[in-house]
């Protein structure tokens, strides 16, 4: 029968192949490396640095093996369709990075090497602008207080006169009942002087009838 596969599928030499792969290798190691200058976050992880090389090989692999054949792509989307990632990505950025790495190791393993070393180049240079003009960075910086206290009643709380010394503004998020009797604050907060913060957790840490006193940074808890 006639094999309509191998007639659609270009001719590739090896040193083509290892070409095309190669630079998706390339890429993938510039995509982690925008990555790591342009992540503010404290989740930071070294093997999904890893993942997003791996992903641009592994991409422009299977854009090879697939070539023109269409019966392939769609066995390969059969095959992926039993896959079932179970890792949580719990920033945005993240997502758009895989994405990132995965439309750099198409464009290198279906031959349009001008538009992957261009367009992952670009977007890597656009990337890096918008994180050094902080763009879409606010400057009221909030962070969120947490603490647990026991139950006072109508008597004023004790964190009440530290709040009024070290914050500008503060709004409570969520008051918790525990099993223990106590209850767990939590607190949005705003800084009069950021600087103070070290000594605002110390005065909270020393006041009588607090414990487990934590501070999480502002910038960590904004909505990706």
């Amino acid at each position: 029968m006639f094999d309509t596969g191998n007639v659609l599928t270009p001719f590739l030499s090896g040193y083509d192949i290892l070409f095309q792969i190669g630079l998706a290798f390339v890429l993938g190691i510039f995509i982690s490396f925008i990555y790591k200058l342009t992540h503010k976050g404290v989740s930071y992880s070294r093997s999904y640095i890893m993942t997003l090389i791996i992903l641009a090989l592994v991409t422009s692999m299977v854009m090879l093996a697939i070539g023109n054949n269409i019966a392939r792509a769609f066995s390969l989307v059969g095959a992926l369709s039993i896959i079932r990632f179970r890792t949580v990505v719990k920033d945005n950025k993240d997502t758009a990075f895989v994405f990132y790495s995965l439309t750099a190791g198409i464009a290198c393993g279906a031959g349009a090497l001008k538009v992957a070393l261009i367009g992952t180049t670009f977007i890597g240079f656009v990337l890096l602008v918008l994180n050094v003009v902080n763009f879409g960075f606010k400057n009221d910086k909030r962070f969120l207080v947490k603490f647990m206290m026991p139950p006072r009643g109508d008597k004023k709380p004790v964190y009440q006169e530290i709040f009024d010394k070290y914050l500008s503004r503060f709004d409570l998020v969520q008051m918790k009942s525990l099993r223990t009797g106590f209850l767990e604050m939590s607190f949005s907060i705003q800084f009069k002087d950021v600087k103070e913060s070290d000594n605002f957790i110390g005065d909270l840490g020393l006041s009588e009838g607090l414990d487990k006193v934590l501070l999480f940074a502002g910038e960590d808890l904004e909505e990706p």
